[in-house]
């Protein structure tokens, strides 16, 4: 097997794992949302440190603790992304995992339009006409359903807003989710021992211990696929490939969760899709013109 097959299993891999934790939040529903989160920052920073442990990397995770430069990213990071597995926790357990998969459809759009906004970059006519594609959908939705599709763009803009955030951290991907989980785990400890009401308690019960346990590995399993994925594939196929988790959380609250695909939703969809073939063109020509330079 070479490299490039490697990177597209581990980053179809990634994809899987998170567009199936939306079925799994939906089952665990008897546990209230900010519980679960909690939880995933306890067993997620585990399987992280037993990771770095084993790939001797502690040293290099101390060092970047002791970097207040960098620590103070980490916290803005971690409180970024725990705002957004809580959204999407709760999108999964309300009946509102579809409009999940329509905010991490539109992240990458998103992330466009940040560019734009916080960093000065020009947008180009394919990146203008997904953006645009992006925000019709909305408004399609926000007037065919009667109010503004909330969760959606609250997600897109919080993972967005994270992603902005990471390209100018310094640090890479898996020390970042390690850092900001070893951030988020003593409010995840008090929480679950002294602020949470749910009878089920720190360790869940024996229904619930080995499947939240289970999404902290997950989790961090997912994390490590992608990083190895951006290492050994393009930018472009990282970029293709990444459709494939809103692809399978629509396709999962559709099928098993029973929620409505209404005639609006076909049309919001068609005009993500749409922005997004632009988007992912645009990736395309851009990768093809970086293969062409000369090194």
């Amino acid at each position: 097997m070479n490299d490039q097959t490697k990177g597209i299993y581990a980053m179809v891999l990634a994809c899987v794992i998170w567009g199936s934790l939306n079925v799994v939040f939906a089952s665990l529903k008897p546990m209230p949302a900010f519980d679960i989160v909690a939880h995933r920052v306890i067993w997620g920073m585990v399987a992280l440190l037993l990771w770095l442990f084993w790939k001797r990397r502690l040293f290099e995770l101390w060092r970047l603790m002791r970097d207040v430069r960098v620590m103070k990213f980490v916290c803005i990071a971690a409180v970024l992304i725990s705002l957004n597995w809580l959204g999407f926790v709760y999108a999964s357990q309300t009946g509102h995992a579809l409009e999940a998969g329509i905010g991490y459809f539109i992240f990458p759009l998103v992330t466009v339009a940040f560019g734009a906004i916080f960093k000065g970059e020009r947008l180009n006519v394919a990146q203008s006409i997904a953006v645009t594609a992006a925000l019709l959908a909305v408004g399609i939705l926000a007037y065919g359903l009667g109010k503004l599709p909330w969760i959606a763009i609250f997600l897109a803009f919080t993972f967005g807003l994270y992603g902005l955030l990471k390209s100018n951290a310094g640090y890479g991907a898996t020390m970042g989710v390690a850092l900001e989980n070893i951030v988020l785990a003593p409010f995840a400890v008090i929480w679950l021992l002294f602020v949470s009401t749910a009878d089920i308690g720190f360790w869940s019960g024996a229904n619930y211990a080995g499947a939240l346990i289970l999404v902290g590995a997950a989790t961090a399993i997912a994390l490590l696929s992608m990083s190895q994925a951006t290492k050994l594939i393009s930018l472009f196929m990282v970029g293709f490939l990444s459709y494939l988790n809103p692809l399978i959380q629509s396709f999962n609250a559709t099928i098993f969760l029973g929620e409505d695909f209404t005639r609006w939703h076909v049309m919001a969809f068609s005009l993500i899709v749409a922005g997004s073939a632009f988007y992912i063109w645009d990736l395309y020509r851009r990768a093809k013109r970086q293969t062409a330079q000369p090194s």
